[in-house]
């Protein structure tokens, strides 16, 4: 152990004299790795931002059909919302909103429009999704106090009443066809006007009272959708909870358990795409730190041949040359980690709490997706756990990238080394 420890020490010593050089690796692999690690933290912050985007603004993270409804969009498939909600209350985390769906002609004394109106629990809605906070002028809708419709309101988009050429205040008549093949329709007047700033999204959604629309739809004790939003479980783990809770009760076990990926394809794929993408790039960097070592350590074999060769020759074993020199490359991968970690950090923690405008990189026009409008300030992900593993996983580069020099030194011939200029 005291010979090995007596090693590790001169392999410090070497690096610490040979300082020029060294520094200018390790500085060179320490704040590439910092930047890496910042980079990856920044699409992090993007891909999650994407995700709450869409998910907040409407599909929440998990939703529960009846799965023919998810094929069809048919009307006529709804399912009673009681055991589901009697399970959901089990689930601890969890916020969840009714929906009752209903295509319908929205019509004002001057112009009309197809789209799908949503019958909504108001309170519980905004617990989901951000559809109270993209108020824009009037106010919100106000809770029933009973089972009946009485207030007769419907929220609207800014893009849906320049449409229809309403304001708030204004009346518009409600139709389409109900459940048991009669029409429903009605009379409602704006109480509010939203802006989510998507404008696909906003052009074609508008909302009633949960109890409004069962009345449209004739639909007195069932839903078309729950809506799940959870904080502290991804919606994987959270889709395969439910699944499991919901197959032990009969009246739950056929229903379709979805998340956002499910309804928003295209947005995984980018995340996945993202994901791709900086993956490579790290490990392009660490191919290229990697080659960058081993010739820097070349050079240090080729400087101090004279030194190996009578190291060699006062009886230090090759293989104890070849272990100087894999601890030397071990120390430049730990000292460029240590400064990694300061710089990298310093780096996340101020734009995670300021945030990155990307604006300059992808322009004001370009930050809308798959029909979502996507903020261009960008907060970074502080992911400790995945700096770990690629501060492990570049030691573990830099160590093997030690390996060749390390060999090379150790064939080095004693005599033709100390007569080598």
């Amino acid at each position: 152990m005291n010979r090995k420890n007596a090693l590790f020490k001169l392999a410090v010593r070497n690096v610490t004299r040979n300082s020029k050089n060294n520094r200018f690796v390790i500085l060179s692999i320490a704040f590439g790795l910092a930047t890496v690690f910042w980079v990856k933290c920044i699409f992090l912050g993007h891909n999650q931002n994407m995700i709450n985007v869409a998910t907040s603004t409407f599909i929440g993270g998990v939703q529960i059909h009846d799965p023919a409804f998810l094929k069809s969009k048919a009307i006529s498939h709804h399912f009673a919302d009681a055991p589901v909600e009697a399970v959901l209350r089990t689930v601890p985390g969890i916020r969840y909103s009714k929906r009752i769906f209903f295509p319908s002609l929205l019509s004002t004394a001057r112009e009309s429009s197809m789209g799908l109106l949503y019958g909504i629990d108001p309170n519980a809605e905004a617990e989901v999704t951000d559809l109270r906070k993209n108020l824009k002028r009037g106010r919100y809708l106000t809770p029933e106090t009973g089972a009946a419709c009485t207030r007769k309101e419907i929220y609207i988009s800014e893009k849906l009443a320049e449409k229809l050429k309403t304001d708030l205040d204004g009346k518009i008549v409600v139709m389409g066809q109900a459940t048991d093949g009669t029409t429903g329709n009605d009379l409602f007047r704006v109480a509010g006007i939203y802006d989510s700033g998507s404008g696909d999204f906003d052009e074609n959604h508008s909302f009633v009272n949960l109890e409004c629309a069962r009345e449209l739809v004739a639909l007195p004790g069932d839903v078309h959708e729950i809506v799940l939003r959870t904080d502290d479980k991804s919606d994987l783990d959270r889709q395969t909870e439910i699944r499991g809770l919901f197959s032990a009760h009969p009246e739950t076990a056929n229903l379709a358990v979805t998340t956002w990926r499910e309804f928003v394809p295209s947005l995984e794929t980018m995340v996945r795409m993202n994901t791709g993408v900086t993956n490579m790039v790290i490990f392009t960097f660490f191919l290229i730190t990697s080659l960058g070592v081993v010739n820097s350590m070349l050079m240090s074999v080729f400087e101090r041949t004279q030194e190996f060769g009578i190291i060699l020759a006062l009886g230090m074993t090759p293989a104890q040359v070849t272990r100087i020199i894999f601890y030397e490359g071990l120390v430049i991968a730990l000292i460029a980690g240590t400064v990694s970690t300061l710089v990298g950090y310093a780096l996340v923690s101020y734009h995670h709490r300021f945030g990155l405008d990307i604006t300059p990189f992808i322009g004001q026009a370009k930050n809308s997706f798959v029909g979502y409008k996507f903020t261009t300030r960008v907060y970074p992900v502080m992911a400790w756990k995945l700096y770990l593993t690629i501060l492990a996983t570049e030691l573990a580069f830099l160590v093997t990238a030690g390996i060749y020099p390390a060999l090379r030194a150790a064939r080095l011939d004693p005599m033709e080394s100390i007569r080598s200029r």
